[in-house]
C-alpha cells in the first residue's frame, strides 16, 4: 500500500515505523513552507495514486482540501478502523484523530499579546486556528498519532472488506511491535525533562512557533514568539519587547533554516553586551537534511541543548 505524506517529517516518520509494509514518499519539499505550496505535476499524481493521505491539517496546509476534494479522497476520523477500504482513497488529518489533552495551543508571549484573542474554551475542544500544528516533534502526539493510523494500514495492507481479526493479527502485532521498538528507542535516547539538561534556563524565545510540543514536553518555559506568520512580517510590538527582554536577560531565540536572515538582523540591533549574552540557535523541524525521523528529531533536540547552553553552538549567525 501507499502512504503519501504532505510533509517530509510524516514520510520519515511511517518509512522507519512501518516501512516493510507500506511505501512513503512526500509532497511538500521541506525547504518550502508548507503555507504556502503550489504542488508540482508530478506530486499531484502521485497524490493521485496513494491509497491513504497523511496530513496535519487546513491550520498547515491549506493548499490541500481542495486536492483531496478532487481526488474524492474520503476523511478518516477518531475511529478510522470502522471504515473498510472499498477501494476508495481516504484521508487523515492528524490534528483530528489525536487526543485533546496532547493538542498544544499557541503560546503567545508577552510580546504579542494582542494576538491572544480566542473565544472561550470549555477544555475539550479548541478554537480554529488556535492550534500549533507542529505535533510531530511531541513523543506523546507521534506515539498517538501511530497508535490510530495502525488499524488503517492492517485493514488496507490486507486487503479485508471486514474486520478479520485471525488474517489481521500477525500483521497488527508487527507493526505495534515496530512501534513499540521506535518509541522506546526515542524515549531512551533522550532526557524527558528540561531540567535534567540544565539547572537553569534562559528566556526561550521562537522567530516562529514551531517548537511549542518539545518545549512543552521537556517543561521548558516557553515566552512566545514573534510571529506566527513570517510572510507578513514581524510586529513592532513584537520586536521591542524582545529587544526589551535581552537587553535584561539571558536569552535563546529559536529559528527554522528558512527565518536566519532576518532573525540576524534582530540580533545586530541588540547592544553589545545583550548580544554577548543572546544565544541564536536554527533547528530544522522538517528535517531537510534528515534521512529518518529519529535523525530530524535528534537535531532538533540538540539545537535544544544548545539553546540552553548545553553545549557549544555548531553555528552562529553573523551579528
Amino acid at each position: 500500500m501507499v502512504i503519501i505524506s504532505s510533509l517530509k517529517p510524516f514520510a520519515l516518520l511511517i518509512d522507519e515505523v512501518y516501512g516493510d509494509v507500506v511505501e512513503s514518499s512526500y509532497l511538500v519539499p521541506p525547504e518550502q513552507s508548507p503555507h504556502h505550496v503550489t504542488l508540482k505535476p508530478s506530486a499531484v499524481n502521485r497524490l493521485r495514486g496513494a491509497d491513504l493521505a497523511l496530513w496535519a491539517g487546513p491550520e498547515l496546509e491549506s493548499f490541500l482540501p481542495n486536492l483531496l476534494d478532487r481526488f474524492e479522497f474520503k476523511a478518516l476520523g477518531a475511529e478510522p478502523a470502522s471504515i473498510p477500504p472499498d477501494g476508495a482513497r481516504f484521508q487523515l488529518a492528524a490534528l483530528t484523530v489525536l487526543p485533546s489533552h496532547l493538542l498544544v495551543e499557541y503560546q503567545d508571549g508577552k510580546e504579542i499579546a494582542e494576538d491572544k484573542e480566542q473565544p472561550e474554551q470549555d477544555g475539550h475542544s479548541h478554537a480554529l486556528g488556535s492550534i500549533d500544528p507542529h505535533f510531530w516533534l511531541s513523543l506523546d502526539a507521534v506515539e498517538a498519532l501511530l497508535i490510530a493510523l495502525e488499524p488503517v494500514i492492517v485493514r488496507l495492507h490486507t486487503g479485508n472488506a471486514q474486520a478479520d481479526t485471525a488474517r489481521e493479527a500477525p500483521t497488527r502485532e508487527k507493526l505495534s511491535s515496530a512501534r513499540e521498538r521506535f518509541i522506546d528507542k526515542l524515549r531512551s535516547s533522550f532526557p524527558l525533562r528540561g531540567s535534567e539538561i540544565v539547572d537553569k534556563f534562559p528566556l526561550i524565545y521562537s522567530y516562529h512557533p514551531a517548537f511549542n510540543y518539545l518545549l512543552a514536553d521537556l517543561g521548558i518555559p516557553d515566552e512566545g514568539y514573534l510571529t506566527k506568520n513570517p510572510e507578513s512580517g514581524v510586529p513592532p510590538s513584537a520586536i521591542a519587547a524582545f529587544l526589551e527582554a535581552a537587553s535584561q536577560n539571558e536569552v535563546c531565540m529559536l529559528a527554522e533554516p528558512q527565518y536566519r536572515q532576518p532573525v540576524e538582523r534582530l540580533m545586530a540591533r541588540l547592544a553589545d553586551d545583550a548580544h554577548a549574552r543572546t544565544r541564536t540557535v536554527v533547528a530544522d523541524p522538517l528535517g531537510v537534511e534528515a534521512a529518518s525521523f529519529s535523525e530530524l528529531y535528534g537535531n532538533v533536540r540538540k539545537a535544544l541543548r544548545a539553546c540552553l547552553g548545553a553545549e557549544p553552538l555548531t553555528t552562529q549567525p553573523a551579528a
